[in-house]
């Protein structure tokens, strides 16, 4: 990826941070210098970002812009390296993937997924390298799961308006501008805001056993805000399920939650959701 990156120049670094920030125009010599480095051939340098900064880190020069990096292993490695590490050629190979990890259903995804494994174990087997150096890239692919950012729904595909007739409300709304919760739970000290005038006139309010009530309302009470991020957490966890299905089936899947919910109380939901999504290679 990076064999044909110049070597980092400490000299140029500055004079490119220099430009980068100056306020001043371009002498006539220095716009006639700019005009004759110009190469029309080359239509990606037009869009060019300056390296300064992070920037000049090539690591994150390359991958730190990419949206659907993982897609990478789908690009053919030869137009990826003729790439030289320029990141708006390499978002455009990857736009280009198509969709290859599609499934006719749950379960031929977690088949194709335990042979993946395999064969990545038999090839790390096939491998000279030290028993420590195997060991850490064999559990490689549990640590990139665990630290894998889950997907949101997008305004237009099927999971948006999914997750609209699931929740009644669009997945991204006015509580996401909220930059503090301000809305008030109960407890020990506001509680009377919570019942009704006269329904603790014969309740000891100062016993322990009143107390241990307070707090365990306030551990099931949500805000606004709370209740929405916990429903956005809970369709991010279902998202890499629904990829795979289609509008119909998508819907099939929903509705059987909610009737297992129903069916056995909603103390039991989260346990019904976790036992659909759980990672069962791991």
């Amino acid at each position: 990826m990076f064999e044909n990156d110049n070597i980092r120049d400490d000299k140029k670094d500055v004079i490119r941070r220099l430009a980068a920030y100056c306020e001043d125009p371009y002498t006539k010599p220095e716009l006639i210098q700019k005009l004759a480095e110009y190469d029309e051939s080359d239509e990606l340098s037009k869009f060019r970002v300056k390296r300064v900064g992070v920037d000049a880190d090539p690591i994150f020069w390359t991958y730190g812009k990419i949206h659907g990096l993982e897609n990478i292993a789908f690009v053919d490695p030869k137009k990826l390296a003729e790439c030289e590490g320029n990141p708006v050629a390499i978002q455009r190979l990857i736009n280009e993937v198509e969709d290859v990890a599609r499934y006719n259903s749950h379960e031929e995804m977690l088949a194709k997924l335990e042979q993946a494994m395999i064969e990545y174990k038999e090839r790390i087997g096939k491998m000279n390298l030290a028993s420590s150096d195997s060991k850490k890239l064999l559990a490689l692919p549990f640590y990139l799961a665990k630290r894998a950012q889950l997907p949101e729904p997008k305004r237009g595909q099927l999971e948006w308006d999914l997750y609209r007739e699931i929740y009644g409300e669009d997945y991204l709304n006015d509580l996401d501008l909220l930059s503090r919760d301000n809305e008030e739970k109960i407890t020990e000290f506001n509680y009377e805001k919570f019942f009704p005038e006269g329904a603790l006139d014969r309740v000891d309010t100062s016993s322990e056993e009143f107390k241990l009530k307070i707090r365990k309302m306030n551990l099931q009470m949500k805000t606004k805000y709370e209740q929405h991020k916990a429903n956005q957490e809970e369709f991010q966890g279902l998202m890499p399920i629904l990829r795979g299905l289609s509008a119909d089936e998508m819907r099939a899947l929903i509705h059987k939650k909610q009737n297992d919910a129903r069916k056995f109380g909603a103390e039991y939901e989260d346990e019904i959701f976790d036992d659909m999504v759980s990672g069962k290679v791991e």
